[in-house]
């Protein structure tokens, strides 16, 4: 939900700006700006992956699993919970409305405020957790600070709105997580207690990381859309034959290793890749400048698209032949096992249905392998 993150955030501020009155094109902004502040909870990973490169010259094994098991001692639970949220939010108006020369009596009683509210937290995170996660979260709200700098001198938005953007891009960042393994703790550093509840869309593990895909893309495509409609720009470039490459994308799942969660990283630096090089070279061939938004609205469609179709072929592919692989080999036709993970694992899930529906025993080892049976999206337990 990397990318999902910014875009709800975006989607959120605008929509905002745009019922209180704000003329579109300053919508958009405050929406961009909105955007910036919810990407900063997720800078801690690359400190986590400081601390597991030292972890692993201790002996913690390499791989994913165990990089998620140092990361998730500081990721998210330092920067993703609302006290540090608000206090950042806090931050970015006090920073704004110094630099934006609006200050009036209040502006004391704003600094003095956040000021405790970072001392607050600081000392509190030092107590519960240790001087790494106090650390942290003083660089946390240092970074936060020279955004709000930049951007209020960046943009014409005003400093409330400053606090606006960067507030709805902070609070709302931990709620998109509960796609993820590990929701952060709600009320850090005073309770360690209370976690949203984590949303699964499938029991099972590939399913629910391509559902969860799904999920993110379809974010996107309303952030895509509430930018066009307010900045009055052309979709058409969704329609250009550039975006049928995505449509070979579905070739890879016999090739890649199923991916899960836990170990989505082929998946990903595969598929997100191929959607960013066809937005550019739609840019490179068929625009010849960059000065409009409407060129970018139009990359952006492409790569969108791209990966979308990316996805589909992907899912459609795997279970088209699965399902023709497990009809055949429950047959009795092939004995054999498909090479291709993907396809092993869904052609046993697809042989169990028939074996669930005819009533009858399989012919072969595929229809023989307990599993969760997948079937056209119906994800039930095998009885």
């Amino acid at each position: 939900m990397f990318i999902g993150h910014e875009v709800s955030a975006f989607v959120l501020a605008t929509s905002i700006a745009v019922v209180a009155g704000v003329k579109q094109s300053r919508a958009l902004t405050i929406g961009m700006i909105a955007g910036c502040f919810g990407v900063l909870p997720d800078l801690d990973i690359f400190y986590a992956a400081v601390s597991y490169l030292f972890a692993t010259g201790q002996g913690t094994a390499i791989g994913w699993n165990a990089f998620w098991g140092v990361a998730n001692n500081v990721h998210r639970i330092v920067t993703h919970p609302l006290p540090v949220a608000v206090t950042g939010a806090l931050i970015a108006w006090t920073v704004a409305t110094i630099v934006s020369g609006s200050s009036n009596r209040r502006t004391p009683i704003l600094a003095v405020g956040t000021g405790g509210g970072i001392m607050l937290i600081a000392v509190s995170y030092f107590e519960s957790v240790g001087l790494e996660a106090a650390a942290v979260v003083i660089i946390y709200f240092v970074t936060i600070a020279v955004v709000g700098l930049y951007l209020s001198t960046q943009t014409q938005v005003s400093a409330q709105w400053i606090a606006v953007a960067a507030g709805v891009g902070l609070i709302i960042h931990p709620f998109g997580d509960v796609f993820m393994a590990v929701p952060p703790p709600l009320f850090a550093p005073f309770r360690f207690d209370t976690f949203l509840t984590r949303i699964v869309l499938s029991t099972h593990s590939t399913v629910n990381l391509l559902a969860i895909t799904a999920v993110e893309i379809l974010i996107v495509w309303v952030g895509v859309l509430t930018a066009t409609s307010l900045s009055h720009s052309d979709m058409g470039s969704m329609a250009h034959p550039t975006v049928a490459v995505g449509a070979l994308y579905g070739l890879s799942g016999f090739v890649l290793p199923t991916p899960t969660m836990a170990d989505a990283h082929l998946f990903g630096f595969t598929i997100v890749p191929l959607a960013v090089a066809t937005g550019i070279y739609y840019l490179h061939v068929h625009i010849k400048s960059f000065h409009e938004v409407q060129d970018i609205v139009s990359g952006v469609v492409v790569s969108l698209t791209t990966l979308s179709l990316s996805l589909m072929s992907l899912i459609i592919y795997i279970t088209i032949f699965s399902t023709w692989y497990a009809s055949l080999s429950w047959a009795g036709c092939i004995r054999r096992s498909p090479n291709s993970v993907w396809v092993y694992e869904f052609t046993t899930h697809q042989s169990l249905l028939l074996s669930m529906l005819f009533n009858r025993s399989g012919t072969n080892e595929l229809s023989r392998q307990p599993a969760v049976l997948l079937h056209v999206g119906l994800i039930t337990q095998r009885p």
